[in-house]
């Protein structure tokens, strides 16, 4: 059964190629959707020149509203959360 799950989260520095790639990884493997709103802007995981675009200039932002739409939202918001928080390395272990 598909749920909707939405949640601020806290982004402390600038992400990463690497970091936002596996954002991007993760969401193409997720059997859902994954929304980022911020700024009046909407940008979906599995769009990935947005994703960059987005990345480079939310640098006056620091909240970033993550929704995940789908099966297991709680866990996955979790992982997007460690992603958002810089510890990518778990999320990224989860892809291999």
């Amino acid at each position: 059964m598909k749920e909707i799950l939405s949640k601020n989260i806290t982004i402390e520095g600038k992400l990463t190629i690497k970091e936002i790639l596996t954002l991007y990884q993760y969401e193409k493997s997720y059997e859902g959707n994954i929304l980022l709103l911020a700024n009046h802007e909407i940008v979906h995981l599995n769009q990935i020149t947005n994703l960059v675009s987005f990345f480079l200039t939310y640098h006056q932002m620091n909240e970033i509203k993550v929704v995940v739409e789908g099966t297991e939202v709680q866990k996955t918001m979790e992982e997007i959360e460690e992603c958002l928080q810089g510890h990518w390395n778990k999320v990224a272990g989860n892809l291999i």
